[in-house]
């Protein structure tokens, strides 16, 4: 018990650092592209060992672009209701749509904030990994993310010694990030997926992807990874992209290893990172 409160306000602290440099929850997509921009400077500053995290920044980008809908639907329902109580008639519940898209923008939020104070805590001067066990102490929901980071420790350090073998260190490092991937999806993302109601579900199956070339018309479909077509092309459709084990696949199978090829061979990966972090900079 003592452990665990002990990490608990540990963790407490690193998250209150981490969370106070983004913008207030209701700037909804300066918020995220903040989000976005921290995943990518941690990716850009240490791309041999946080993998997750320039995965990641693709993914919180991609949730950017799902929110604008929000955003002006927001706008909308604020006049509505401002039009509806001048004339004493009582507003409606909100949308549908607009609860659904919350519910997304609140999933992006939570991942950052249950798997980003490890990676600040992880390569600052007074944390490392102790730090990161510490805070991580007495969470047995988080056991795939405390061995991730300890995978990837074990990568870090064989990559620092000119003697080791590089091969075995990068899969240290890229099963220490899987981990972490399969943590997020596992606990933070299924938490929130289930929550959401059916019929955006089946909308959900089908808008799925993740755009590694951010947009680039260049890019092509090297750099995406479409929910849909994928599992169409494995023959497991009807699929559903809010129960974990179809998800796990695409991203396992399909997600992860174009991921994988991008960050090893792909010239124009920083360039995009860079564009990542220009768009949630502070101007």
């Amino acid at each position: 018990m003592i452990d665990t409160l002990v990490g608990d306000a540990l963790r407490g602290e690193w998250e209150t650092e981490v969370l106070s440099r983004l913008p207030a929850e209701e700037h909804a997509r300066a918020r995220n592209a903040a989000i976005t921009a921290t995943y990518a400077s941690w990716y850009r500053r240490y791309p041999s060992f946080f993998k997750w995290a320039g995965m990641a920044a693709f993914a919180s980008r991609q949730v950017g672009i799902a929110l604008a809908p929000l955003a002006a639907s927001s706008l909308a329902d604020r006049v509505r209701d401002s039009v509806l109580e001048s004339l004493g008639i009582e507003p409606p519940d909100e949308l549908v749509l607009t609860r659904e898209l919350d519910l997304i923008r609140q999933t992006n939020n939570q991942v950052f904030a249950d798997v980003g104070w490890a990676h600040a805590a992880f390569v600052a001067e007074d944390g490392g990994l102790a730090a990161v066990e510490r805070g991580l102490s007495g969470q047995p929901r988080h056991e795939r993310m405390l061995e991730g980071f300890r995978e990837i420790e074990r990568g870090r350090r064989m990559l620092q010694d000119a003697g080791s073998d590089r091969a075995a260190a990068q899969e240290h490092v890229w099963r220490g990030n899987e981990l972490l991937l399969e943590h997020e999806q596992s606990v933070t993302v299924q938490d929130q997926f289930a929550k959401l109601d059916k019929p955006f579900t089946v909308l959900l199956d089908v808008v799925t992807s993740i755009d590694f070339g951010a947009g680039e018309p260049v890019a092509g479909a090297r750099t995406i990874s479409s929910f849909a077509a994928f599992m169409l092309s494995e023959l497991r459709w009807p699929a559903d992209v809010t129960r974990f084990e179809d998800r796990w696949h695409w991203v396992k199978a399909d997600v992860l290893p174009q991921w994988r090829r991008l960050d090893s061979s792909d010239p124009q990966l920083p360039q995009r990172i860079d564009r990542l972090i220009a768009a949630g900079s502070p101007h």
